[in-house]
């Protein structure tokens, strides 16, 4: 610093500096050692949990390592506190010091997905491959489309946690509206499924089968069901079943001869057969080739679908009306003779129409605890109609590794 005396007009005389102090850095030695503290980070909160821990000193230059296997993963915060060669540390405490957050994740593959065996209308099942032990969590994601890129568009997902297996090889994906029924006669006595004889025709097994025959009789033999609900239509209901084998009838299309008859003391519904077809209250007859037959009853019974297999035969057609109440099946007419083999016969107290084919869209994802792993491809299956059981997509995935060898080429 430097006084510099000048004039002043005759008044002051001002003594200032001219020059700035000299600057010198903070004195600093290169650091000797380093310890490594390490805190967890709660994987829901993203808070620190507990104190840090001291993995140890290791020293300022080189690499380190220490073993770090939780049961799940939590990311984790490094601390580094340089310590100079007399022991002087480099921060006043940890908080101050160097810090890295470390990401921590041992499930990244995607795995591979892929369906086992066939589609049935009610369940397909995938299979689950290239993932590891450390898997603690899965997500399936499910759709009905795909965008214009490929990706599922408004996915449903499934969280499948530790205490459920997300290891499992295997996941059975079901779709509901599945056919339920209250009650089942499948084709033995009637009498011991809870059904009364009326009429003196010929009634007897046959094979599965329960066989009514009133051939050359010119009379009405069937069954009726002893209890019966008092309001079976009060919530929809639904009467399925095989069309039975005709081997003779007089008559020469669907008729009372061969007929099942659903009522509710206000509304009828008559499934009449024939060889090869079948018709809903006298109208319409329609060729079952064989496949099952539905008759659907809306809630409250004003009207009712028929469907034959996965096509939908009747829509919405009215019931006649009726003052009786019950289930009958069997030769129906007086005059009309016929030789049916029953097969049996189910109903359900709501309506079900039957499922059509369906096609959704699958992905898997893993996670050992913090993140999501890569998603799987996208796997596209197909349930089967439930009338004709066709259309349902098929696999051969084998989700578990193996070693193969044809003996002829060793």
């Amino acid at each position: 610093m430097d006084l510099i005396l000048r004039p002043s007009g005759g008044q002051n005389i001002v003594l200032r500096p001219q020059a700035r102090p000299t600057w010198y850095p903070a004195p600093t030695v290169d650091a000797y050692e380093v310890e490594v503290w390490m805190q967890e980070i709660d994987p829901d909160t993203g808070a620190l949990l507990d104190s840090p821990r001291l993995l140890g000193r290791f020293p300022a230059v080189g690499e380190f390592s220490f073993p770090y296997t939780p049961h799940s993963d939590r990311d984790v915060r490094l601390y580094f506190m340089p310590y100079a060669a007399d022991g002087t540390p480099g921060f006043p405490d940890l908080r101050s010091a160097t810090q890295i957050t470390v990401l921590f994740r041992r499930e990244t593959d995607a795995p591979v997905i892929g369906q086992v065996g066939d589609a049935t209308a009610d369940t397909v099942t995938l299979g689950v491959g290239g993932f590891s032990e450390f898997v603690r969590r899965r997500r399936i994601r499910i759709a009905e489309s795909l965008d214009g890129g490929g990706a599922l568009v408004s996915p449903v997902e499934v969280l499948v946690e530790e205490d459920a297996n997300p290891r499992a090889l295997y996941i059975d994906i079901s779709r509901t509206g599945n056919f339920t029924p209250a009650f089942s006669w499948a084709g033995g006595d009637p009498a011991a499924g809870g059904f009364t004889k009326v009429g003196s025709g010929v009634a007897e097994s046959a094979g599965t089968g329960w066989r009514v025959s009133t051939t050359g009789a010119d009379s009405a033999t069937y069954y009726t069901k002893d209890v019966w609900p008092a309001a079976p239509f009060a919530a929809g209901f639904t009467l399925e079943l095989d069309p039975p084998p005709v081997a003779q009838t007089d008559a020469g299309a669907p008729s009372q001869a061969v007929a099942v008859r659903a009522e509710d003391g206000a509304r009828r519904y008559e499934l009449r057969f024939d060889g090869d077809e079948v018709s809903l209250n006298g109208g319409a007859a329609h060729a079952h080739g064989g496949l099952k037959v539905r008759l659907v009853v809306a809630v409250g019974g004003l009207t009712a679908d028929l469907w034959v297999g996965d096509a939908l035969a009747e829509d919405n057609a009215a019931g006649a009306a009726t003052a009786t109440s019950g289930l009958w099946f069997g030769d129906l007419a007086g005059a009309d003779d016929s030789d049916a083999t029953w097969q049996n016969l189910s109903y359900a107290l709501t309506p079900v129409p039957t499922r059509l084919a369906q096609t959704i869209y699958v992905t898997v994802a893993h996670s050992s605890g913090v993140a999501w792993g890569a998603e799987s491809n996208v796997l596209e299956v197909t349930f089967a109609n439930e009338g004709s059981g066709d259309g349902g997509s098929a696999g051969d995935f084998d989700p578990i590794p193996r070693n193969e060898y044809e003996i002829s080429t060793l």
